[in-house]
């Protein structure tokens, strides 16, 4: 049975964090009944966390081509934002073509996310934290350049464990910056990504959570991406029932790039 949404947040060897090839994670995804998937590596412009290009596009034009039309297989990046490295990604997207882009926010002040808890470790700290993370995320919608904005509030997993609790929608301060980036997401038409990662790691909530998915709708927001953010080729599909009750509850439309063309 075809699954009737598109898993656009797939990671190959390509990435530093990831392990099996894409000709392996496409062979499991068309098991499990997909029908389109994109491939969405690492690319954290100027840092050590980054991949071969070149690689990327040669495995890419092979996985096509053994799967040609039994499945359909986007190319894409998942680009690191940083004000510092715009110009970069600028270049980047300029000489290489994707056939959407997602942005996403991995660190913040140059602290990455496995180094968070022991940096943050005051409410104070977590409270500016966030400001910082939210008003670094508005500026990644702002510019343009991204189609997809992935798994907002990411970092509400790796912060110190008495504060996962938080839940950011109730604090004025910040309720008032997601909203801010929520009507950015709907006014640029960007897609905002709806991360089941999380669920396979123990947690009971996507990134966004639900009432921030919740809060894009009641803003007018209809257009959101499934995103598995498959590791090894065993994550395929994570959180498929979630998303589509999501959808359904939230009167949502699942973002295709071969039925809604990316801006860029």
């Amino acid at each position: 049975m075809n699954i009737q949404f598109e898993d656009l947040h797939i990671h190959s060897h390509i990435s530093d964090d990831a392990y099996g090839s894409m000709l392996e994670k496409a062979e499991k995804a068309l098991q499990y009944g997909f029908t389109a998937i994109g491939f969405a590596d690492h690319l954290e412009i100027n840092s050590n966390w980054g991949y071969d290009v070149e690689e990327y596009f040669n495995a890419l034009n092979e996985v096509r081509r053994v799967f040609d039309k039994r499945l359909h297989i986007y190319s894409s990046v998942e680009i690191g934002f940083t004000d510092k490295r715009l110009p970069l990604i600028q270049e980047h997207l300029q000489h290489y073509q994707y056939d959407y882009v997602i942005g996403s926010i991995h660190a913040i002040n140059g602290i990455i996310a496995s180094e968070m808890k022991s940096a943050y470790t005051s409410h104070e700290h977590i409270m500016n934290m966030y400001q910082q993370y939210f008003d670094m995320i508005y500026k990644t919608v702002a510019c343009g350049l991204f189609d997809i904005i992935a798994h907002i509030n990411f970092i509400r997993r790796w912060i110190p464990e008495e504060f996962q609790a938080i839940e950011v929608w109730h604090i004025p301060a910040l309720s008032h910056r997601l909203d801010m980036i929520l009507d950015l997401i709907i006014e640029k038409k960007s897609i905002l990504e709806i991360n089941c990662a999380s669920l396979r790691k123990g947690y009971s909530y996507t990134l966004p959570e639900e009432e921030i998915i919740a809060r894009y709708a009641q803003r007018g927001g209809t257009l959101v991406s499934y995103a598995s953010d498959t590791h090894i080729p065993d994550d395929i599909g994570t959180g498929i029932e979630v998303y589509s009750s999501l959808l359904a509850r939230y009167n949502l439309t699942s973002y295709s790039p071969r039925s809604i063309p990316a801006r860029l």
